[in-house]
């Protein structure tokens, strides 16, 4: 593995534990913001060529439906 990719991994799996935590306390808004900022990071890191191949950007996808889009319930837009 990389080092970038290794860099990238663990940004991501740090913001999956930060929405897991927030999401477990309740703390609603602020797990909701995390995941806005998840799901942005995503697509920022796709166009910057941040994942190296399709592969890569499979494997994150996966993640962020596991880690976020699972998590999306109860939860309100305006």
């Amino acid at each position: 593995m990389s080092e970038s990719k290794d860099k990238l991994k663990k940004q991501y799996n740090r913001l999956f534990e930060n929405l897991k935590n927030f999401d477990e306390s309740n703390d609603n808004e602020t797990a909701h913001i995390i995941q806005d900022n998840i799901y942005k990071k995503f697509i920022k890191d796709i166009v910057s060529d941040k994942f190296k191949n399709k592969k890569e950007i499979t494997e994150m996808a996966k993640k962020v439906k596991i880690h976020v889009v699972s998590r999306d319930k109860n939860r309100w837009y305006s």
